[in-house]
């Protein structure tokens, strides 16, 4: 349903929500899963998360006791460190202080010469 809410252009794109951030859960084990990401990734997804979070992680961590804030930073995370070549973001800014969403900017140039990633706002 969301995507008859989207413009034609979001059409095969990983579409990440800010409002609801796509978590299951459960253990950052299962996020792995649910994004396709291989578990070799985790030490850098666990460092990038610290470092934007001010939060260490592991494979046990229950996400759903993450803040809304940590969930946004880990779904941003879990969708750049994905297998997805197109990933569409909404409001991902709205809840992150200046310094995070700097370090969030950072890491979509970082990853923008491997991947199409959008910003949008509602």
């Amino acid at each position: 349903m969301i995507n008859l809410l989207l413009s034609d252009r979001a059409k095969d794109y990983l579409i990440c929500d800010a409002d609801h951030p796509l978590i299951s859960g459960g253990k950052l084990l299962e996020e792995l899963i649910v994004y396709n990401i291989h578990a070799s990734l985790i030490q850098e997804l666990t460092k990038s998360f610290a470092s934007l979070s001010g939060c260490d992680i592991t494979f046990n961590t229950d996400v759903s006791e993450l803040s809304g804030g940590q969930k946004v930073i880990l779904m941003f995370l879990l969708a750049i460190h994905s297998s997805a070549p197109r990933i569409l973001f909404i409001d991902l800014l709205k809840y992150l202080d200046p310094v995070r969403r700097e370090g969030v900017l950072d890491l979509i140039e970082m990853f923008s010469s491997r991947k199409q990633i959008l910003l949008e706002s509602r």
